[in-house]
């Protein structure tokens, strides 16, 4: 993956994020995958068990958007 298809990739999940799209939240990993969370790894097997972490900051943080100011790839690969 070049660089710029990599920060692409990240644009695309804020977008989707930001509009609370499920489907385009999901489109924009690959599974499984895992990621860190409040000092945590949380693993995905499938795109059936992916949840938006939107609600809970809707919720619990008062969240309305992320803004993405710089995304820097340390590595991108086919």
């Amino acid at each position: 993956m070049s660089e710029e298809k990599a920060r692409q990739a990240i644009v695309n999940y804020i977008e989707a994020f930001n509009a609370q799209d499920l489907p385009a939240m999901k489109d924009s990993f690959n599974f499984p995958f895992a990621w860190l969370i409040n000092h945590t790894v949380r693993a995905v097997q499938k795109a059936s068990d992916f949840q938006s972490p939107t609600k809970r900051l809707i919720e619990e943080e008062g969240w309305h958007h992320t803004v993405l100011d710089l995304a820097e790839i340390g590595r991108a690969s086919c």
